[in-house]
């Protein structure tokens, strides 16, 4: 992999900042932003996200944890084949945040089905209605 770290002219990076750089590349680069929702996760099985991190002030903050696994959206499941070179799951989560920020009846409600501490949870959140 190539690296490409700044630092002052005529300076080398070091071990050290190239190694924290790579721990943070290799940590970054696998999750996925859900951007209405304010988080970042990764793909858990190909029909759920884990959230590997909340946002704060973000409509996810005091909703979301980390570790929930979401498995469905607006009662959607993400079960499916994939469209193209896209998993079903980001089709299905990207139609539901579209419904939900565009539908007038739902005007912004976005409900996320997770496993969190082995238990099935219905979240239920505001999103910005466009």
């Amino acid at each position: 992999m190539l690296a490409l770290v700044a630092c002052p002219a005529g300076d080398a990076a070091s071990d050290d900042e190239l190694a924290k750089f790579d721990s943070h590349f290799e940590k970054t680069r696998r999750l996925t932003p859900i951007g209405p929702l304010g988080v970042r996760s990764r793909f858990l099985t190909p029909d759920s996200v884990v959230v590997e991190e909340v946002i704060a002030g973000s409509p996810g903050d005091g909703v979301l944890e980390v570790g929930d696994a979401i498995i469905a959206a607006n009662g959607e499941t993400f079960e499916g084949e994939p469209v193209g070179p896209y998993p079903a799951l980001l089709i299905k989560l990207a139609d539901q945040l579209e419904r939900s920020q565009g539908d007038p009846e739902l005007d912004g409600k976005f409900t996320a089905t997770v496993i969190r501490g082995g238990e099935r949870v219905e979240l239920e959140f505001k999103l910005e209605a466009l």
